[in-house]
């Protein structure tokens, strides 16, 4: 057996999700991930990176998913989450709901609501 550098050992993360999605061997198994807005809040104090107070005053739940390059970050504290945990793609949420309009209220008392959506 050699002990030979393979080309693959240092993969981007888009270099590994194609290898991945081609049925080649990347370097690693991609790996996904969603972080839920109060998590990250969470997670950014526990990690020093900020205080409840910051959290406060940015708003709790502020962070959603969509994370901005490195310098266009609202505040000074803040993290790009994926990076740090060395993500490899993120997840894209659309709203597929099959209607177009708004819900029309058909009937409404103290006890429940009903819409046609």
């Amino acid at each position: 057996m050699t002990d030979t550098m393979n080309s693959q050992d240092s993969m981007t993360p888009k270099e590994r999700v194609r290898a991945a999605l081609e049925h080649r061997s990347p370097d690693r198994p991609p790996v996904a991930e969603y972080f839920w807005p109060q998590w990250y809040d969470r997670w950014l104090v526990e990690k020093g990176f900020a205080t409840w107070d910051d959290i406060d005053k940015r708003g709790h739940g502020a962070y959603d998913g969509a994370v901005p390059a490195s310098d266009d970050y609202r505040f000074p504290w803040e993290r790009d989450i994926y990076d740090y945990y060395e993500i490899d793609f993120r997840s894209i949420w659309a709203n597929v709901a099959p209607c177009l309009d708004d819900a029309v209220v058909l009937e409404e008392t103290p006890a429940h609501k009903i819409t046609r959506d």
